[in-house]
């Protein structure tokens, strides 16, 4: 039987790391990071107590800091750590926009065909086929930012 209690503890544990290491990878202040929680600065002393264990770190709010790293400081590694295990998470970022959806559907056509044919190969390089298929989702966000 589950334990719940057990399981939220390891999971405030591990949601204390990911904060400490994001503030020491960064270089962040506490009010810095009250900020990529959505808060106020004069909400420090509660990014402290989040730190320290005093404070309990909702999940909603760490999906906040994840989005705000990745606006912020182009950070994926909180968004790849929320990932079920056996998935794979990324980012797309469309790219600069040209104003033809066409460049982009013709560049999607082009990687889907090199994706094709390395898979057709004895033994197909997996990091190029992820690397198309980065290109891909970037070229399919631009699309969406070109007609949003």
């Amino acid at each position: 039987m589950r334990d719940l209690k057990q399981e939220q503890k390891k999971l405030q544990q591990r949601y204390r790391l990911h904060l400490n290491r994001i503030k020491k990878h960064h270089r962040l202040y506490d009010k810095e990071l009250a900020l990529l929680f959505g808060w106020n600065v004069d909400q420090a002393d509660l990014v402290r107590k989040l730190r320290s264990g005093d404070a309990e770190i909702h999940t909603c709010d760490i999906i906040t800091l994840s989005h705000n790293l990745i606006q912020e400081y182009k950070d994926t590694s909180l968004l790849q750590e929320m990932v079920p295990e056996g998935y794979i998470g990324f980012t797309a970022h469309g790219n600069k926009t040209n104003g033809c959806v066409s460049d982009e559907i013709n560049n999607i056509t082009m990687y889907s065909g090199q994706i094709l044919q390395e898979g057709l190969k004895d033994r197909p390089d997996v990091s190029y086929i992820v690397d198309m298929a980065e290109k891909i989702a970037n070229e399919t966000a631009t699309i969406k930012k070109e007609v949003s």
